[in-house]
């Protein structure tokens, strides 16, 4: 019986010492989870994981026109560090005339731990306060205090399936990408990459939406205009201060897929679009996500990633 009790114990301690119980507040519940144990000198994804309350949401890096991004402070041993988030590609959270970017779901934000230290077995304590606004009608500041006992081990053994979390994350992309601006409006040329599944998006933007990763530079709630063109696209964009090159932002696809993009500052590419006149918001209960009939759409910011 001692020896059985001995291994429960042991086996008890062996998992606490990857992986904390979630900690749950007024209108969130949130964990700090690895992907696997690290290694001396090696590295280790970690991922915030957090899910509201029905019908309230967080938010983005960037949050739109009002709220705050989550925001971590950490604490952490000798030699080990963390990287910036990584945020997944938000939803559009409209809210009174105002449009703003975060997560009415389960949401894992990623950072990449770097283990630096001397141990060569043992736990590293790994500790995070993460500072949330969660809001529905109303906003609620949230702090959580995270712990995580991460396991130093000779190989990395698997400890959490980050797959759902990273296939969250928008893909990186190699397509040419200019910007200009003119007086209050940015407009971004793209033209479309190699890769298969990406050109097939680009080819087909029409329900397409940007997401800047900077705020205070577009207007969230005006109205983005998709101009197709023989080998890509354009998208004119409000501004609301003077972007700084280069600009950075997320196109999510009708596809669900989305890709960060870089932009230089330059001419758009002649090629990515075609002057055929303005038109208003295609139905898209009307057509489907490879539809060109209405070539240059005018789409609404609350429309189609609203949640």
């Amino acid at each position: 019986m001692f020896r059985f009790l001995a291994f429960v114990f042991a086996f008890v301690a062996l998992g606490s010492a990857v992986q904390a119980a979630p900690v749950k507040t007024a209108h969130l519940t949130t964990e700090l989870i690895a992907e696997t144990t690290v290694t001396p000198g090696g590295q280790t994804w970690l991922a915030i994981r957090h899910t509201p309350l029905k019908g309230w949401h967080t938010y983005w890096q960037n949050p739109g026109d009002t709220g705050l991004a989550p925001k971590v402070t950490w604490t952490l041993p000798t030699g080990v560090t963390v990287s910036e988030l990584v945020f997944p590609t938000p939803e559009v959270q409209p809210y009174m005339g105002l449009t703003n970017f975060g997560y009415s779901g389960e949401t894992a934000l990623l950072a990449k731990l770097t283990n630096g230290s001397v141990l060569k077995d043992g736990v590293l304590p790994i500790r995070a306060q993460v500072d949330f606004l969660v809001c529905e009608k109303v906003c609620v500041p949230e702090t959580v205090n995270l712990t995580l006992d991460l396991k130093v081990t000779p190989k990395p053994e698997p400890v959490s399936d980050f797959s759902v979390a990273r296939a969250a994350l928008p893909q990186k992309v190699q397509a040419q990408a200019t910007y200009a601006v003119s007086g209050d409006t940015l407009t971004l040329g793209l033209l479309s990459p190699s890769e298969a599944s990406a050109a097939n998006d680009f080819a087909h933007p029409g329900g397409a939406y940007l997401f800047p990763l900077s705020g205070g530079v577009i207007d969230p709630s005006a109205k983005q205009a998709i101009e197709l063109g023989p080998q890509g696209f354009t998208v004119s964009l409000k501004t609301k201060a003077t972007p700084e090159a280069p600009f950075e932002a997320v196109i999510r696809f009708a596809s669900g897929r989305s890709y960060q993009i870089s932009a230089t500052e330059g001419t758009p590419p002649a090629t990515a679009s075609t002057k055929v006149g303005s038109s208003s918001q295609p139905d898209q209960s009307k057509r489907g996500p490879n539809s060109r009939v209405n070539r240059t759409p005018t789409i609404d910011s609350t429309n189609p990633w609203a949640r």
